[in-house]
C-alpha cells in the first residue's frame, strides 16, 4: 500500500447483477446500494450496472465491463465465478471482486469476499428460541451448499444452545426460485411443531415466510430487511409477526472494495466480514413485540460473538453414531433433521444402507 489515493474523477466501477434491481431481490438490491453509496460519497467516481436476465450472460457482461473501460468490475454471487475467473484471468490489467465466493488458486487481480454469515444466524436462532411458545423452530434453505448452510447451520446453533433446549428442524428446497415450494416446506415444518420459520432460500422464501404469518408462526428474512421488501414496511398482513432479517451487507462489501481501491490499499487475498465489520447483522424488529430482556439478551450475545466467547460453530447437540453387531442394526441421533445419511462399511466405504433424519435428527 502507497497511502495515496485516487482521483475518483478518474475512476470506473462496473458491477455485474442479476435482474431485477428492487427490493424483492435480496442480493441485487443490497449490492445495488453499495455502488450508489460510494457513487454519492466520492465525487466524480463512475458507477455502472450489467444487468444479467440469465447465468449465459455473466461471460458477456463482464467482458463489457472491461472493454467499456471499467478499472474494476465485481461481480454478486457464487454463480459468477467461473465467468469472473476467466475474465480475470484473461484481463491481468482490470481489478475483479466476487462477493459471496473465494477462488482457490485465485487469479491475482482478484478478490474472493465472503461473509460470515453464520454470526447473524446464531443471532437469529437465539431469538427464535425465545420467541418461540411451541419450544421448536426452523430453518429452510434452498440449495445445499456453504453459503446457505452458514445460514442454516449457525441458525440451528443459536437456538439449540439457548438453555430452553429446542428442536431445530433444517432442510433445503434445491431453488431460490419457487415460492409455492417453500410454503409447502413452511407448512411441514409448522406441521411438526415449528413456530418460527427462518427462511434462507433467495426469493423462493417468501412463500415460507407468508405461509409462516398467516398461520400463526414468526417469520424471520434473510439478506435485506423483508420487512421492507416482502411485507411493505408494514403495510401488508402479518407484518406485526415478521421478527426480523439476517443481514447479508453485501452493500458494505462492494463500499469496502471500492474504498480499499481508492486508497490504493486493495489486495486480492480473500476477505471476510463479519458482525464486527457490520458485514452482517439483524435487521430491527419493527412491529413484532420482542420483549425488552429478550432485546438485551440478543445485543449482549452479538458482543459474546465479537469478542470471542461465543463459538457460532458449536450446535451443543454433538452428533452420534450407535451399532449394534448381534441385531445387525445402526443408528444416528443428534444430526440435523431431514438430514441424508448413508453407512459406509470398510476400507472401500462400500455404501450398505441408507435413510432420513426425522425431525429430531434420528433414524
Amino acid at each position: 500500500p502507497s497511502g495515496e489515493t485516487l482521483d475518483p474523477a478518474t475512476v470506473s466501477i462496473g458491477l455485474v447483477l442479476d435482474s431485477p434491481v428492487d427490493e424483492s431481490n435480496g442480493f441485487t438490491w443490497m449490492a445495488h446500494l453499495g455502488l450508489q453509496n460510494a457513487v454519492a460519497t466520492y465525487t466524480g467516481l463512475t458507477g455502472n450496472e450489467y444487468l444479467a436476465t440469465s447465468t449465459e450472460d455473466y461471460a458477456t457482461l463482464f467482458a463489457q465491463c472491461v472493454s467499456e473501460g471499467n478499472d474494476m468490475c465485481i461481480g454478486v454471487g457464487w454463480m459468477m465465478t467461473d465467468a469472473i475467473v476467466a475474465a480475470a484471468n484473461a484481463n491481468p490489467g482490470v481489478m475483479f471482486v466476487i462477493l459471496d465466493s473465494t477462488v482457490d488458486p485465485s487469479p491475482d487481480n482478484l478478490r474472493g469476499v465472503m461473509f460470515a454469515s453464520e454470526e447473524a444466524a446464531y443471532l437469529a436462532g437465539r431469538l427464535a428460541a425465545r420467541m418461540t411458545s411451541r419450544n421448536t423452530v426452523a430453518t429452510i434453505g434452498g440449495m445445499k451448499i456453504p453459503t446457505v448452510t452458514a445460514f442454516t447451520q449457525g441458525y440451528r446453533n443459536g437456538a439449540q444452545c439457548t438453555d430452553t433446549n429446542p428442536r431445530a428442524l433444517v432442510d433445503y428446497t434445491g431453488d431460490f426460485l419457487d415460492t409455492d415450494l417453500a410454503a409447502e416446506y413452511a407448512e411441514m415444518m409448522m406441521y411438526y411443531g415449528a413456530d418460527v420459520v427462518f427462511a434462507a432460500a433467495g426469493p423462493a422464501g417468501e412463500g415460507a415466510l407468508d405461509y409462516a404469518v398467516g398461520n400463526g408462526g414468526w417469520a424471520i428474512g434473510v439478506d435485506t430487511d423483508q420487512y421492507y421488501s416482502f411485507f411493505g414496511g408494514g403495510s401488508e398482513p402479518g407484518a406485526d409477526h415478521m421478527l426480523t432479517s439476517v443481514l447479508k451487507r453485501l452493500d458494505t462489501a462492494v463500499y469496502k472494495s471500492i474504498e480499499d481501491y481508492l486508497n490504493e490499499v486493495f489486495t486480492t487475498a480473500p476477505v471476510y466480514y463479519g458482525l464486527v465489520d457490520e458485514g452482517v447483522g439483524l435487521a430491527p424488529y419493527h412491529d413484532a413485540a420482542v420483549p425488552p430482556e429478550v432485546q438485551v439478551e440478543i445485543d449482549a450475545l452479538e458482543d459474546d460473538i465479537i469478542n470471542g466467547l461465543v463459538n457460532v460453530y458449536d450446535s451443543c447437540r454433538k452428533p452420534q453414531l450407535g451399532i449394534d453387531p448381534e441385531n445387525d442394526t445402526a443408528w444416528v441421533w443428534n444430526w440435523p433433521a431431514f438430514s441424508d445419511v448413508t453407512l459406509l462399511y470398510g476400507s472401500a466405504y462400500t455404501p450398505i444402507n441408507s435413510g432420513r433424519t426425522d425431525d429430531w435428527g434420528n433414524v
